[in-house]
């Protein structure tokens, strides 16, 4: 039977590991950190955060999202959407807004989807997408380590984890995990 705070616990044991990992492999992990409920983008991505959104739990074990029937005291699951988001590359303009009539301030959108056109915005280096590229494909990584290090630590010992890139919008864009995994800790594989 699922205790009071199992999603609360797991939540925080997600953010705990994030950070973790994160510290081990010497990558600067967002400060704003927060977990909520609901699923995929769910979140304003209004600065760079990593937020942990609680989707859904069901009785079972993970992967069979309440195809066989369960006892009340047998094991339950949660999923889990965790979004690591950065900043990304936004359309450069002119240092002198006056080198080009009628400059209109530049909205702050991916640089990879804005113009080059007179008047909007310069387009990025390619040097410019491939260092934001680097960040988000290691954040890709740290989320797979940490999703399953986090599994480790619950009943069943695993977890179901996968990693997508998340589209760019106002100027972020998200790494996002999918995690899914069996309410409950092991005393034991806890840190």
């Amino acid at each position: 039977m699922p205790e009071l705070n199992d999603i609360i616990d797991m939540a925080q044991h997600l953010l705990d590991t994030i950070n973790r990992v994160y510290t081990d492999a010497g990558i600067d992990v967002p400060d704003r950190q927060y977990y909520v409920i609901g699923g995929q983008g769910q979140t304003v991505h209004d600065c760079e955060q990593v937020t942990v959104s609680w989707d859904q739990a069901y009785s079972g074990i993970p992967a069979n999202e309440a195809a066989i029937p369960v006892v009340c005291d047998s094991t339950h699951t949660a999923s889990f959407i965790v979004e690591v988001v950065r900043k990304v590359n936004t359309a450069r303009t002119p240092e002198d807004p006056m080198a080009i009539p009628n400059q209109q301030p530049t909205r702050n959108l991916p640089g990879r989807f804005a113009g080059g056109t007179l008047g909007q915005a310069e387009v990025p280096e390619p040097e410019d997408f491939i260092r934001e590229a680097r960040v988000q494909m290691q954040d890709a990584i740290l989320l797979l380590r940490a999703g399953l290090l986090a599994g480790e630590s619950t009943t069943l010992g695993t977890s179901i984890v996968d990693v997508s890139a998340g589209s760019p919008s106002g100027g972020y864009q998200a790494t996002i995990m999918h995690y899914t995994a069996a309410f409950g800790f092991d005393p034991m594989m806890m840190p």
